[in-house]
């Protein structure tokens, strides 16, 4: 039979669990925090560090650009939000978020993966438009 310690115990051990499968991985975070302080080149730069797109030059200058020209039509990067953090494994996240703007919100998708050193981001998108980055549950309001 279990005591009323033992199902506390439980109950704080799969709350924990879950919100650890659902923390943004640090690359996410670390590339907003680069984004915020020193732009957006070493947000990509942080973004693909580790990752099989940190060598290719074609796809952090891709990115890059990206990012100006949404900062040239909408301003200056003033925060983020996290929409969505799918764990569909262990080892691998895609997160969903928001990239605040003054002007207006840029959608963006990083899928995450677990490697023995930490967490790389092996896919990046953006797009000003939600429909072509955001899932169609979320847009129609269901979690």
């Amino acid at each position: 039979m279990l005591t009323k310690n033992m199902v506390v115990g439980l109950v704080l051990f799969f709350a924990t669990a879950a919100l650890a499968q659902n923390e943004l991985p640090r690359v996410v975070e670390n590339g907003f925090a680069a984004y915020q302080e020193s732009g957006s080149q070493k947000a990509i730069e942080s973004w693909f560090k580790g990752s099989p797109l940190e060598n290719e030059a074609a796809a952090r200058v891709k990115m890059i650009n990206v990012l100006s020209e949404i900062e040239t039509a909408y301003g200056k990067m003033s925060g983020y939000e996290t929409i969505r953090n799918v764990s569909v494994a262990p080892s691998y996240q895609r997160v969903y978020m928001l990239i605040k703007y003054q002007k207006g919100p840029l959608f963006a998708v990083f899928d995450c993966y677990k490697t023995e050193a930490g967490w790389i981001v092996t896919h990046l998108n953006f797009n000003a438009e939600a429909e072509l980055i955001l899932p169609a549950e979320v847009l129609a309001g269901h979690s």
